[in-house]
C-alpha cells in the first residue's frame, strides 16, 4: 500500500506524543513493506542540541514532505498549526496525483483539510478530545485564579482559547473521516458525548511502544549511558526511593498535587527523591513551590531527556508516576511499564483500561495529593509488591501494546477500507 501520514508534529523535528506514535507506527509499517510518506510541519534548520534526536529517530525507509518551515509561520502556536492545516489544503491536487490509496491523519491538524474531497479514503486518530481539554482550563482558570501568577494565568487562558479552537477542527475532522480511531474505550465514548460522532464510526486501537526495542536498549546500551552521563551515574548511586516523573510541563499533567504529595511524604520522614525529566509552561511555578516548601533536598529537575536515556532513567527509578488530570493512554506510562517499573497513575481518560489497580501498577483520583503520597509510600514500604506489579505491567505491555501488534491491526483496517 501507499500511505499517506499527515500530522502536525513528527520527530526529530519537533517531538511531543502524537508525533512518537505517528513515527513509531509509520516504521512499524514500512518494515511491512507498505511505501509510507509523512507530510509535516518542520522548522527550516535542525538545531546542534537536536542532533542526538536525528539519531534516536531515524527516517530512513520514510518519505519526509515538509511543509513550511518555522521561519516563516507565526509565532503563536496555535495559528502555526491553522497554517499548517491550509497549506496542506494547497497541495491536495498533488497528493491525488501521486496515487495513494489510504490517507491517515492524527489528530485535527491534518483531519480537518477536508481529505475526503480527493476520494481516497481517510481515517483520523484522535489522541484525546480537545473539548474536554478547554473544560478542565477554564475549571483551573475560574477555582485556582487568586492562587495563580500572571505567568501561570496567561497560561491557562491561552490554552483554554487553543483547546476551544482545536475543538472545533477536531469536530469538523471525525465528521469528515471515513472512520475514526481512538485510543480508549473511554475517548471513544466521549466523542459521542462532545461530538456526537456514531459508535459505527469509531474503532478504538490502544496506543503503544516498540516493546522490542526498549528491551534491546536496555540490554545492549544501559551499561555504556550510564558510564557516560554523570547524572544517570549519580541517579544510580542515590540510596532514596526513587520516584519518577516524565512529562510536558503543564497544568493538566497535575503536578502541582504531585509537589503537595512531597510535601506530605516529606512530612512522613520518608527518604526519597523526586526526579522530573522534562519541560514546559510550568517550570517556573513549579520551582517557585519547590523554593518557597523548601522541598529542594527532595525534588531533582533535570530537563528534557532523549528517548534511550530516559529509559535508563525509568530502569533506575523504584516507581513512576502519572498525576494526570486529564489524559489519554500516555506513552511515557506505557514506557516505564515495558521497563518493567510499577506506576502509580491517575484514575482519568484511558488509563485505567490498561492499569488494574493492584495488579499491574495502582491508581489514584486526580487531583488527590493525600492520595498519591499514600501510595508512593505503600511502594516505598513493599518490595514484594513493587516487584509484582513491575512484572506484570511489562508482561502486559508484551502481549497488548506493542508497536507490531498495533501494526497489524491498522494494516488491516487499512486494506478493509480501501476494499470498500
Amino acid at each position: 500500500m501507499k500511505i499517506l501520514v499527515v500530522n502536525h508534529t513528527f520527530p526529530p523535528f519537533s517531538i511531543g506524543g502524537t508525533g512518537i506514535h505517528a513515527y513509531r507506527l509509520s516504521k512499524a509499517l514500512s518494515r511491512r513493506g507498505h511505501e509510507v510518506h509523512i507530510l509535516v510541519r518542520r522548522g527550516s534548520s535542525i538545531k546542534a542540541k537536536d542532533r542526538e534526536l536525528i539519531k534516536e529517530f531515524p527516517l530512513k525507509g520514510l518519505h519526509i514532505h515538509r511543509v513550511i518551515p518555522d521561519n516563516v509561520l507565526p509565532r503563536t502556536e496555535d495559528l502555526r498549526w491553522l497554517r499548517f492545516v491550509f497549506e496542506v489544503r494547497k497541495i491536495l491536487k498533488s497528493i491525488y496525483k501521486s496515487g495513494f490509496d489510504i490517507i491517515h491523519a492524527h489528530g485535527p491538524h491534518g483531519g480537518f483539510p477536508l481529505l475526503n474531497s480527493l476520494e481516497i479514503p481517510y481515517i483520523v486518530t484522535v489522541h484525546g478530545n480537545f473539548m474536554d481539554q478547554a473544560k478542565i482550563m477554564l475549571y483551573q482558570i475560574t477555582s485556582m485564579i487568586k492562587v495563580l501568577n500572571n505567568d501561570v494565568a496567561t497560561y491557562y487562558l491561552k490554552s483554554f482559547m487553543g483547546a476551544s479552537l482545536h475543538a472545533l477542527f477536531e469536530k469538523i475532522a471525525c465528521e469528515l473521516a471515513d472512520l475514526v480511531i481512538t485510543l480508549s474505550n473511554y475517548e471513544k465514548r466521549r466523542l459521542h458525548e462532545v461530538y456526537e460522532i456514531p459508535y459505527r464510526k469509531m474503532i478504538t486501537i490502544p496506543n503503544f511502544v516498540d516493546y522490542d526495542e526498549i528491551q534491546g536498549i536496555l540490554s545492549t546500551s544501559a551499561t555504556k549511558i550510564l558510564e557516560e552521563d554523570y547524572l544517570l551515574n549519580k541517579l544510580q548511586r542515590e540510596d532514596s526511593f526513587k520516584v519518577v516523573y516524565a512529562g510536558f510541563l503543564n497544568p493538566v499533567k497535575g503536578l502541582r498535587f504531585l509537589l503537595e504529595a512531597v510535601k506530605i511524604i516529606r512530612n512522613k520522614g520518608v527518604k526519597f527523591k523526586l526526579i522530573i525529566a522534562g519541560t514546559g509552561p510550568l517550570e517556573r511555578e513549579l520551582n517557585n513551590i519547590i523554593t518557597k516548601e523548601r522541598l529542594e533536598k527532595y525534588v531533582l529537575k533535570i530537563g528534557f531527556v532523549p528517548y534511550k536515556k530516559l529509559l535508563i532513567v525509568y530502569s533506575l527509578a523504584n516507581c513512576v508516576v502519572v498525576p494526570s488530570l486529564f489524559e489519554g493512554i500516555p506513552t511515557t506510562m506505557l514506557e516505564a511499564m515495558a521497563v518493567g517499573k510499577p506506576v502509580i497513575a491517575s484514575r482519568v481518560g484511558g488509563i485505567p483500561e490498561v492499569i488494574k489497580d493492584g495488579v499491574n501498577g495502582l491508581l489514584v483520583e486526580p487531583g488527590n495529593p493525600y492520595d498519591l503520597a499514600e501510595k508512593i509510600m505503600m511502594l516505598s514500604e513493599l518490595r514484594d509488591l513493587r516487584l509484582k506489579l513491575g512484572e506484570n505491567a511489562k508482561m502486559t505491555v508484551e502481549n497488548n501494546y506493542d508497536v507490531n501488534i498495533v501494526a497489524e491491526r491498522i494494516e488491516q483496517i487499512y486494506q478493509s477500507l480501501i476494499n470498500d
